[in-house]
């Protein structure tokens, strides 16, 4: 079943860290529960594309779908690897726009004052700020730690 294979891939990834596992688990547990007892052999491009209008349809946001699909791409990739199926159902084109996240990089030097000035001549209005990783608090220790570390 994809859990199992799932389950086997997260057994896999070495670098993770405890709340990157934790997401995944959620994934799978959440979004993919419908797919989850199925062998993975057996999972179509059109089972996914049915998957994917029914979490539109109940209000998954194109981001969080986007999300999902890459962790069960990766899921798919070691099932390739393992010859528990030929190829990966996963296509990235079947995926929803995501009209409402945009995505800036900025200089990790840049301070915070900077970072929200910088959006703001860009047109940006931040409702939310997250590092990709969703912890903001990693975001202002970088951008105080060499502030800190220079006055030390």
């Amino acid at each position: 079943p994809l859990a199992e294979a799932a389950a086997q891939h997260l057994d896999t990834l070495t670098a993770v860290q405890p709340y990157t596992r934790r997401k995944y688990e959620g994934y799978l547990r959440l979004h993919l529960a419908e797919l989850a007892p199925r062998p993975v052999a057996t999972i179509t491009e059109a089972d996914l594309a049915a998957w994917i209008r029914r979490l539109q349809a109940t209000g998954s946001s194109p981001k969080t779908i986007r999300h999902v699909h890459a962790f069960l791409g990766a899921v798919m990739a070691t099932a390739v690897r393992r010859g528990w199926r030929e190829d990966s159902p996963c296509n990235s084109r079947m995926l929803p726009r995501d009209d409402h996240t945009r995505d800036r990089e900025m200089p990790r030097a840049m301070d915070l004052n900077r970072v929200f000035a910088a959006l703001q001549d860009a047109g940006i209005r931040v409702r939310s700020m997250r590092t990709k990783s969703n912890r903001l608090e990693e975001l202002f220790v970088r951008l105080t730690g060499p502030k800190q570390e220079a006055a030390a």
